[in-house]
């Protein structure tokens, strides 16, 4: 697909839910080490960018095991 056909079937609604859907997991997950120091723990840099990046992997794997698993219920995530 070239990129004028990208750009006819670009469709801003579809293309914008999934920017709010990686906004607000973006946000969770950059409030992550936020509440791990919250509760008292005490992280590197190193930990607190793999806390992040677990979080991440760990809402997006879990969006599409309860897609996939559930269409009916979760065909939304």
């Amino acid at each position: 697909m070239g990129l004028i056909d990208g750009l006819v079937k670009f469709s801003w609604k579809k293309n914008s839910e999934k920017w709010i859907k990686g906004a607000a997991v973006g946000i969770v997950a950059a409030l992550s080490p936020l509440a791990a120091k919250h509760l008292g723990f005490e992280l590197t840099s190193e930990q607190q960018l793999a806390l992040t990046a677990g979080v991440v992997a760990g809402i997006t794997g879990l969006s599409n095991i309860l897609k996939h698993t559930f269409p009916k219920q979760f065909g939304w995530l």
